[in-house]
């Protein structure tokens, strides 16, 4: 079949869908059969998604170093290593990655392709990779699919970027190996649990944040617990209203 394609000109990607719990012998021997009839490709399927980082290393090293053909890892995630276990295969040799938008596919979904590309700009130093529509990407594909998106979810969730406290949003260098913009992201404060005085001056002013006192601060904190989220700015300002700062 692979001889047969290439000979009518396609490019034959050639795949063995269990090769992650193969016979090492068995399948180097599978590969050259493909390489030497034609195929520009060999898929590494780890569709049991069986391995660790440590295995899949030593797996890839001893296929790249006995074959001429290159190899694509195609990982699933049930013990949620997909990226883990892509990288560690492209750290020993394998030319290519299958990824999907943010990881979805069966049995535990696939590798995700924005981490994937985040650390080839970031740790792999790919600097011509442009990120800045990571984000959008991914809201677009969620809309398509009605998948929604964790807002904790890394990179590309609402909150991914966003602080409680206010010295850590003013001080964000600190606590950031990379600004929100580089994946088209956006930084945030939240009003929650860890509300601190200058978190309300920055919301309310000097003046109304001045004037909070004890049982107001104990309300919000209660309301922030009750409803297990952030609040708004908008909540707030009922929240104040209703427990008489009616100038505000």
């Amino acid at each position: 079949v692979v001889s047969e394609a290439v000979s009518r000109g396609f490019t034959v990607i050639f795949s063995g869908e269990d090769a992650a719990r193969a016979d090492m012998d068995f399948l180097k021997e599978y590969i050259k059969v493909g390489q030497d009839a034609g195929a520009q490709r060999f898929r590494f399927a780890e569709s049991i998604s069986c391995l660790n980082p440590e295995i899949m290393k030593s797996k890839m090293e001893i296929l790249t170093q006995s074959l001429e053909i290159p190899i694509e890892v195609h990982c699933h995630s049930g013990y949620g290593l997909a990226v883990s276990n892509s990288l560690a295969a492209m750290n020993a040799g394998a030319k290519w990655i299958s990824t999907t938008i943010e990881g979805i596919g069966e049995r535990g979904g696939n590798t995700s392709l924005g981490v994937i590309l985040l650390y080839l700009k970031q740790f792999n130093n790919q600097q011509d990779l442009d990120l800045s529509k990571l984000k959008e990407v991914s809201d677009y594909f969620s809309h398509l699919t009605k998948n929604p998106i964790h807002r904790f979810h890394s990179i590309v969730g609402k909150d991914a970027f966003t602080y409680e406290i206010f010295n850590q949003y003013s001080n964000y260098s600190v606590y950031e190996d990379y600004p929100p913009e580089l994946v088209g992201n956006q930084r945030n404060l939240a009003i929650g649990s860890k509300l601190d005085p200058a978190s309300l001056e920055y919301f309310l002013g000097s003046e109304i944040a001045g004037s909070i006192g004890e049982e107001l601060h104990e309300t919000i904190q209660k309301t922030v617990q009750n409803e297990r989220n952030y609040i708004t700015k908008e909540k707030l300002l009922t929240l104040i209203k209703q427990t008489s700062y009616e100038r505000i």
